[in-house]
């Protein structure tokens, strides 16, 4: 449908290599040796000439490059490493690497603009020209080609290595900011233990909603991988379609509307391990706001019945009052008070 079809054939060559192409493949950026190179060019395709971080094949190909300067020829990574990117850069590494390899700076810019932007068919980009977009890159110099400063449609977005603007908080599903950007955005979270659709989950859910600008309830499905988690009739699934019709009917909980639960499984019957698992690593990434881990605890009326019954809440609360970097509050369900006492 008028796109581009690009090729994996290393190796190819001869006949294979015609049928190949004939098939409408218009490019190869598997290529590792310059006869490899050149048989493509002879042949109408691409070049895309791969360095990146586990694939470098400049060195190989540079030569075509400089006595051929092609004009199908363009850079590409295939994969770049985070920590690649930040040391040495994307494709201002590939034309530093090379000029410095004897590549005509000029010829080292088309590989990186020009000719790209006529491969993909992006008609309006890849010169400084008028009716052109003007995505631009301002560098010290041809030699060491260091960019100083970037600009997209015209505006400055980037100087010095820095960006000139502020990021907004990412965008999730109907509006919602995700995880990252409701923590940013709130001044207090509350975490929210559930094991149950019940009761004692609604008073902590109405609770926390008062408290906390953004409220996460996090279950633990105790004895299911990942893989079950997903099956009809396993405790995530019924869990998770029985949630939205839950949370509607607690008064109050308007934190809570609207957010999906985090269900974390356990393949094991252990439910506070885990749990305490979660916060530690919702907190590491988390260590601005403000953070209460809201437990619902069972009080019923005779003081001899309570060992019965909290034990994963107190558990869970032990575990967490040494911390000073969060707070944990203890939301009471009165037992006989939620039913009028049989005469």
């Amino acid at each position: 449908r008028g796109g581009r079809v690009d090729g994996h054939a290393p190796g190819l060559s001869g006949p294979d290599l015609c049928a190949y192409a004939a098939c409408g493949i218009m490019s190869d950026h598997e290529c590792t040796t310059a006869d490899e190179a050149r048989e493509r060019l002879r042949l109408g395709m691409w070049l895309l000439v791969r360095e990146g971080s586990a694939a470098r094949n400049l060195d190989a190909l540079l030569p075509v490059l400089r006595d051929w300067r092609p004009s199908r020829a363009c850079f590409c990574t295939d994969d770049c490493d985070p920590g690649d990117l930040v040391e040495h850069g994307h494709i201002d590494a590939i034309v530093r690497r090379a000029i410095a390899g004897g590549l005509e700076p000029i010829d080292a810019v088309r590989c990186a603009t020009l000719h790209p932007a006529q491969y993909f068919g992006l008609r309006d980009r890849g010169l400084v020209a008028p009716g052109h977009r003007a995505d631009l890159c301002v560098v010290d110099d041809l030699a060491e080609f260091r960019v100083r400063a970037v600009y997209k449609d015209g505006a400055r977005v980037a100087e010095a290595g820095r960006p000139t603007f502020s990021l907004p908080a990412p965008a999730g599903p109907a509006g919602d900011p995700g995880p990252a950007g409701r923590a940013a955005r709130a001044a207090h979270v509350a975490l929210v233990p559930i094991s149950r659709l019940d009761p004692l989950a609604a008073r902590a859910l109405q609770y926390a909603s008062r408290i906390a600008g953004e409220v996460i309830p996090v279950h633990v499905s105790a004895g299911e991988t990942i893989e079950d988690a997903e099956a009809p009739g396993r405790e995530s699934a019924r869990f998770r379609a029985a949630w939205a019709a839950f949370v509607a009917r607690i008064p109050g909980a308007d934190g809570a509307a609207g957010l999906d639960p985090i269900i974390i499984t356990s393949p094991f019957r252990s439910i506070t391990d885990p749990l305490l698992a979660y916060i530690d690593a919702w907190r590491r990434g988390h260590p601005d706001p403000l953070c209460t881990v809201v437990l619902p605890e069972l009080v019923v009326a005779r003081w001899w019945r309570q060992p019965l019954h909290n034990h994963r809440a107190l558990a869970v609360k032990r575990a967490l009052l040494g911390r000073a970097d969060l707070a944990v509050a203890d939301v009471p369900y009165h037992l006989e008070s939620a039913a009028p006492r049989p005469r």
